[in-house]
């Protein structure tokens, strides 16, 4: 299978749509989904961190009678000398978290060819969505607020059919709006190019 054409280059205003593959916004897993699971494991460390520490620490877990409220486990932490295990747990939960982005973000992966809109990603389970350029129906680029706060905005490839939509989630908002404008400039002329193609075949 030969590889997609590059865009024209007259064609295209961003170094992005130059039909090579290329990474979303590094923030782009912490905005996808990391946020919403740091908010999670907070508010379930917070509410249930007396069962936390006796499922995961039964060694030093405080043993109390039926009945008796068990000590706060950071207070517990701190008077017996636990501060250093404590610190290592976190510091390795972060590190996991890290890695876990960085493998997600590498793997996220997107390219704007003479035909088509393209995007892969997932690490153990890859999917590769492609939008036909000539299908094409709009592009909507929209910023929620919190990649409002890092200059970022996402790009919503609509298409005519099933799955033909595809999403490039985050780039920054210049990024964005330089191959919005792209995507929308080559749609119209592949759809175009068919009609011509499609009145002398006629």
């Amino acid at each position: 299978m030969s590889e997609p054409a590059p865009p024209p280059t007259d064609e295209v205003r961003s170094p992005l749509s130059d039909g090579d593959w290329h990474r979303m916004h590094p923030l782009t897993p912490l905005l996808r989904g990391g946020l919403f699971l740091l908010v999670v494991i907070g508010v379930v460390v917070a509410n249930l961190r007396e069962r936390l520490i006796e499922w995961f620490l039964p060694v030093i877990a405080p043993r109390l009678p039926d009945g008796d409220t068990p000590p706060d486990p950071v207070e517990y932490v701190f008077e017996n000398g636990y501060v250093l295990p404590a610190l290592l747990g976190v510091l390795g939960v972060l590190v996991i978290l890290l890695v876990v982005f960085g493998l997600s973000w590498r793997f996220h992966t997107f390219r704007i060819t003479d035909d088509d809109v393209e995007v892969r990603s997932g690490v153990l389970f890859r999917t590769h969505r492609r939008a036909p350029l000539d299908r094409v129906q709009g592009v909507n680029l929209t910023r929620p607020v919190i990649a409002r706060l890092f200059g970022l905005a996402k790009l919503e490839v609509v298409g005519a059919g099933t799955d033909a939509n595809v999403k490039l989630e985050y780039l920054t908002t210049l990024n964005a709006e330089t191959i919005r404008a792209d995507i929308l400039r080559l749609a119209s002329g592949r759809r175009l190019g068919g009609a011509e193609a499609r009145r002398a075949a006629g």
